[in-house]
């Protein structure tokens, strides 16, 4: 069953020069929102009765939006409403951004000539290119109107834990999860997809002047056609507000580790990256 809410739409938009931004919609519109969700996170039973996964701090479970079925995620009861709509807040800005400098990225990867053939020791190499993305499609931030109840049932019987709440596109079934970096480790992938995923991260750092270091890069991944939907990131951002990006953000810190440990691979050669 599902519970139904009226909320108010956030949308992010990055400016030109990579600056993200908030703007909450003034018209009202209504989602639905699995009830009962939490009894199989505490069964520990993803992908059943509208429970989908859970991380760290967060919870990610089915909504269903203009009759289509969508992800909801809000961080979990070891946190409060304040921290839920700050955190929510970094995380939309941080993928819009990843969406950013992706497109940057793929720019660089036409105007570069890495899909042509290239010098390399010697020989000829093919780079193949790979589509990736961030799961920035449809996504947005839900606000709960003041006055709604969201406790409308007791324990596990629930749906929304907070009256702040993101919504983005449900991946598709024919996927698989696949971890590319940590947190603090590199993992300089040496498979096709992971050596563009690794030259991704390379390239923000860069394009970025050294001021973002987009990290925690998983996804999911669809063989059949060799696409790649990101989600979930952290960062490292050199800025005068301290941990911009939630408590792991490790500021300038954090990016110099990341390019210690980063070893170019032949996308990142073929970018001059």
């Amino acid at each position: 069953s599902f519970d139904e809410f009226q909320f108010k739409r956030g949308i992010v938009t990055v400016s030109e020069d990579g600056v993200p931004s908030v703007k909450i919609q003034s018209s009202i519109e209504k989602i639905k929102v699995v009830t009962g969700w939490e009894k199989y996170k505490n069964l520990e039973q993803p992908f059943q009765g509208g429970y989908f996964n859970s991380g760290f701090s967060k919870d990610v479970f089915l909504g269903r939006f203009k009759n289509k079925d969508v992800a909801i995620a809000q961080l979990n009861k070891k946190h409060d409403e304040e921290r839920n709509l700050e955190d929510l807040l970094q995380e939309l800005k941080l993928i819009k951004l990843g969406q950013y400098f992706m497109n940057s990225f793929y720019n660089r990867v036409n105007q570069d000539g890495a899909l042509a053939s290239f010098l390399l020791n010697g020989f000829f190499m093919v780079i193949l290119n790979t589509a990736m993305k961030w799961n920035v499609d449809d996504m947005f931030l839900g606000q709960v109107l003041s006055g709604e109840d969201i406790q409308r049932r007791p324990n596990e019987n629930g749906s929304l834990t907070w009256p702040d709440f993101i919504v983005y596109a449900k991946l598709p079934d024919n996927g698989k999860f696949r971890k590319f970096s940590g947190f603090f480790e590199v993992q300089n992938n040496k498979d096709r997809m992971g050596e563009w995923v690794d030259a991704f991260g390379h390239h923000v750092v860069l394009d970025s002047a050294f001021t973002l270091c987009i990290v925690d890069l998983q996804g999911w991944v669809i063989s059949k056609d060799d696409t790649l939907i990101l989600f979930d990131p952290q960062a490292n951002r050199q800025v005068l507000c301290f941990k911009m990006f939630g408590v792991w953000d490790d500021g300038m810190r954090g990016i110099e580790s990341y390019m210690e440990q980063h070893e170019c691979n032949t996308i990142c050669e073929a970018l001059g990256l």
